[in-house]
């Protein structure tokens, strides 16, 4: 159609405020503007490249995308790839891709600790990981930051291997061992060639239970951590979550930071390090992940010898509780940047009511997409040129979590989007939702949970996390069942329970 010219002004005026909008609106902190600069003089030896490429673009005419059109959409010079399994006949006998020799198995060590395996053969390689509760709901406002700081240092050093042979053995057979730290867990991962898993096995468990805090690394780390944190304002999107977080969970520790405080992180100690580190997998509230190529028999037999003998104390569940809000609130916050910035927060679910988190997982789906770019708002705003990015979350937690909408957009826009968001939520809450829109939600859903699984890496801590939050190792296998139970009614009858008691937070530059 856009070749044959059957295409309006309107359309291509509005193409355009889109194109200079998302240009624009990209520009958020000043790495982006560094960039820049070396773009433009990398393309055409000039700092203004950009701002003549968006003067051109404003002056585009039907004709010339019509022209552009005829030139570049050549049907008879297209590729189009496709990518599907192929079995040989041997693979077909062997069935190595049968669903049956790929079930997860969960099994547990004599000493208790639970072990999830879970083989695949197709790729040579494996991926392990070792999860905890713990991660910011185990910090305080007095040590806030010590989690992310003893992540940094784990498998720097240990009591049996020097920094420089952990390297060796690691990054020298092009495996990655990496800490995270999140809001519930501290966990540790493990990613190799199949080949080399049996061997780095017992390093990955050195580098967990052995490590060595050394001064000159904790002198090292506070001085990169310390750096980060006065970064936080760079971004508008971590200044502004900061800010989300500290107001919308006050008094519970889902408030806190990952990276913590300057004051607090400037007087980590190495006994403040070590007595938190010797809390971390100590006990019975962790979980061992392997998926991927490796041999079960010789896993279960070296698991048992590896991590079999560890001590798993059983202490009390930790007990916190998180009010919900009881009306609206409105708060705006001074940034650097040039940009308006919405964080649109409203109490969401726990991770054990899994049929409400469906729910709020459908909600999300129509209001913004499932992790694509897609929704009404998404629909609504950025069709009318008054967003760069709107998207919305559901995150549960231990405690009651959130489900969030934020926007990018421009400071003069900034109650327009209100609007137009708030007048879809309405929406959402007060009209059925059509039969075609609840059926492509349902689609998005399904193939968001399966490509999920489809990652090595993100299924081992999918069945991880599921089993430690009591959802169980193999939630993901069911979860289509749970969304084929979900109704159309599901829509209004969510959006109208949680959806209310808004907590707005909206971010500027200064005049």
């Amino acid at each position: 159609k856009i070749k044959k010219g059957s295409i309006t002004t309107k359309i291509i005026k509005e193409a355009i405020k889109k194109k200079v909008a998302e240009d624009v609106l990209s520009i958020s902190h000043i790495e982006d503007k560094i960039a820049r600069f070396a773009q433009s003089y990398l393309f055409a030896h000039t700092p203004h490249f950009f701002d003549v490429y968006l003067d051109n673009i404003k002056k585009v005419k039907k004709n010339e995308v019509v022209s552009a059109a005829n030139s570049f959409f050549d049907f008879s010079r297209t590729v189009i790839t496709i990518l599907k399994p192929v079995l040989t006949e041997k693979e077909k006998k062997k069935k190595i891709y049968s669903k049956n020799s790929l079930k997860p198995e969960l099994i547990t060590l004599k000493n208790g600790l639970k072990v999830i395996l879970k083989e695949d053969h197709s790729i040579p390689k494996t991926h392990a990981k070792l999860i905890s509760l713990g991660g910011l709901r185990n910090e305080t406002s007095k040590n806030n930051g010590i989690g992310h700081f003893v992540s940094e240092l784990l498998g720097k050093e240990t009591k049996n291997h020097t920094k420089q042979q952990l390297q060796n053995l690691f990054e020298g057979n092009g495996a990655h061992f990496q800490a995270h730290v999140g809001n519930n867990t501290f966990y540790c991962n493990l990613a190799c060639l199949a080949e080399d898993f049996q061997t780095l096995l017992p390093i990955f468990k050195d580098a967990i239970f052995n490590t060595k805090f050394s001064e000159s690394e904790i002198k090292e780390l506070k001085r990169l951590t310390l750096q980060w944190i006065s970064q936080r304002t760079d971004d508008w999107h971590s200044h502004g979550y900061y800010h989300f977080k500290k107001e919308f969970y006050q008094n519970h520790p889902y408030q806190l930071n990952i990276l913590g405080e300057e004051k607090t992180v400037s007087k980590f100690t190495k006994k403040d390090l070590e007595s938190y580190y010797t809390s971390l997998f100590s006990t019975n509230e962790m979980v061992l992940s392997i998926v991927g190529d490796f041999d079960k028999k010789k896993t279960i037999s070296k698991l048992n010898a590896l991590f079999g003998s560890l001590k798993i104390k059983k202490p009390e569940p930790k007990k916190l509780s998180r009010k919900s809000h009881t009306k609206m609130s409105n708060q705006h916050f001074d940034i650097p940047q040039n940009v308006g910035a919405i964080f649109m927060g409203f109490d969401g679910e726990t991770f054990k009511n899994t049929k409400n988190c469906v729910k709020l997982d459908l909600l999300n789906t129509i209001v913004s997409g499932m992790a694509y770019p897609t929704g009404r708002l998404h629909q609504e705003l950025r069709e009318k040129g008054l967003v760069y990015m709107v998207h919305a979350t559901n995150q549960a937690g231990c405690e009651t979590g959130h489900f969030l909408i934020n926007a990018l957009t421009s400071k003069k826009n900034i109650n327009d989007v209100l609007k137009i968001i708030n007048r879809e939520l309405k929406q959402v809450q007060n009209a059925p939702t059509s039969k075609k829109e609840f059926e492509q939600a349902i689609a998005q859903m399904k193939f968001y949970y399966k490509d999920r699984a489809s990652s090595t890496e993100s299924l081992t801590l999918m069945m991880s996390i599921d089993e430690l939050y009591g959802r169980g190792f193999n939630y993901y296998e069911t979860i289509n069942k749970e969304i084929d139970n979900l109704d159309k009614k599901d829509i209004q009858i969510t959006a109208k329970k949680y959806l209310k008691n808004a907590q707005l937070f909206t971010f500027s530059k200064k005049d």
